[in-house]
């Protein structure tokens, strides 16, 4: 988990691109390459190569998320690990990744989709990006860009998990963050 996982790159529109070096402990990362590497063992297969070097790969850092980043009393992953020889799960959660986690089956041990549905905490507009927020508003639709599209993902691993209240609450979130938005444009 310490080993360097990627080196993401700033646009450069405030100055000079700027690479941050980020490890193995963030959820985000982990999720997105488990989800990557199962593809590419899946494209191997289409092809008729031998890609089950990917599909160990996948399952091992399926183990890794679940075994490092799972916070047992929270019901929930943690968004990342802090330390190094001494290491603190992360006062937060990412919903976005959890949701992902949830939708590419990373969630499937111990019933962890359904707990991470029934436990993650949501407003009347929605899931936060972020738990706790980042921002002043606990309201995400109201000022987070991205949120709508992280809703999106968490009504997708309410479905999954077969949560029919957490994706009934999560669409209306959506409506509601429409009618607000239509509010706001009209006045």
């Amino acid at each position: 988990p310490d080993d360097l996982a990627i080196i993401n790159y700033t646009s450069g529109s405030t100055g000079s691109p700027k690479g941050v070096m980020l490890n193995g402990r963030a959820l985000s990362n982990n999720v997105e390459i488990a989800q990557a590497l199962s593809c590419m063992n899946d494209m191997a297969e289409a092809l008729g190569v031998d890609g089950s070097k990917y599909g160990k790969l996948a399952q091992d850092l399926h183990t890794a998320i679940n075994e490092n980043l799972w916070n047992e009393n929270h019901g929930q992953y943690t968004a990342f690990i802090y330390g190094q020889s001494c290491t603190l799960h992360a006062p937060c959660s990412d919903n976005r990744a959890q949701a992902l986690a949830v939708m590419w089956g990373i969630a499937d041990e111990d019933d962890r989709a359904n707990t991470l549905v029934e436990k993650t905490s949501t407003t009347l507009c929605g899931v936060n990006n972020f738990y706790p927020a980042r921002t002043h508003s606990t309201e995400p639709c109201l000022n987070e860009k991205s949120w709508g599209y992280t809703q999106g993902l968490w009504n997708l691993a309410s479905a999954h998990a077969g949560n029919d209240n957490a994706l009934r609450r999560g669409l209306a979130a959506l409506w509601r963050a429409q009618a607000v938005y239509s509010t706001l444009f009209v006045n």
